[in-house]
């Protein structure tokens, strides 16, 4: 798997980028739109993302200097 992810070219790794930014504007311009959450911008979307956050197996602490808060994981982070 990790060979095959040293193979992609770099214009698809930037794609999927632009793809997964996309999704996390949709998102946000859903809640907007949908009345859920009118004043969601800049220190609420981080604790969103904190909150959300999942920690990796081997570390004890968090945040921690290496990783942070952890992976980002969206669909956890959002409320929708």
């Amino acid at each position: 798997m990790s060979e095959e992810r040293n193979n992609v070219s770099p214009e698809k790794t930037e794609q999927e980028l632009n793809e997964q930014r996309k999704i996390r504007r949709d998102k946000l311009e859903q809640l907007r739109a949908d009345g859920r959450d009118p004043f969601l911008y800049g220190e609420k979307i981080k604790a969103y993302l904190r909150r959300g956050a999942r920690h990796l197996p081997g570390y004890s602490q968090w945040p921690n200097p290496e990783l942070g808060f952890g992976t980002l994981c969206l669909s956890d982070s959002i409320p929708i």
